[in-house]
């Protein structure tokens, strides 16, 4: 059995390197083209813009970059560092479709974080852009709770797809 507390470190730390390189990276692709956008007078201007802006700048982008790492050998840098694999429920490399599913589920609240927050900046409010807005949050903690409280230490989109992030064979 994996001691609790220091594997959910691990997998913390990992998450937190990959996010910062991988998000960073498609932050500064988002800004160079919204810079663009902005110079040639092309910006969005509604919230439904904004969000499809979102998503395929930063996070359609980002789902894709994980996908192809995780399914990859190497796997992502934060995994590679704190020497931790994603594998399926077999304990095989992931398949392409596989982590692609992973990831989408891993990225959906920040997507639905994403639609919540341009609907409320324009003023509208109602339930369902609240129900987002709290959904997202309630997925996100969900996530880590599972991670706590599952046996093999899955988080929410691990169960969904049935993959593990296990210690890395070397």
């Amino acid at each position: 059995m994996v001691d609790t507390s220091r594997y959910a470190r691990k997998r913390l730390a990992a998450a937190s390197m990959d996010t910062l390189l991988v998000v960073g990276l498609w932050l500064l692709v988002t800004t160079a083209i919204g810079f663009g956008m902005s110079f040639i007078g092309t910006t969005p201007t509604t919230p439904e813009g904004w969000d499809v802006y979102a998503f395929c700048t930063l996070v359609g982008p980002t789902v894709v970059t994980f996908a192809w790492l995780e399914a990859s050998p190497r796997s992502t840098p934060g995994k590679r560092r704190m020497e931790l694999a994603v594998v399926d429920g077999s304990g095989n490399q992931l398949s392409r479709q596989r982590s692609l599913a992973r990831s989408a589920l891993r990225f959906a609240p920040w997507q639905l974080a994403h639609t919540a927050v341009y609907q409320l900046s324009a003023g509208r409010e109602s339930l369902w852009i609240w129900v987002l807005c709290i959904g997202a949050q309630v997925w996100v903690a969900a996530t880590w709770l599972c991670v706590l409280v599952d046996k093999r230490h899955r988080a929410l989109h691990d169960r969904l797809t049935a993959t593990e992030v296990v210690p890395r064979s070397l």
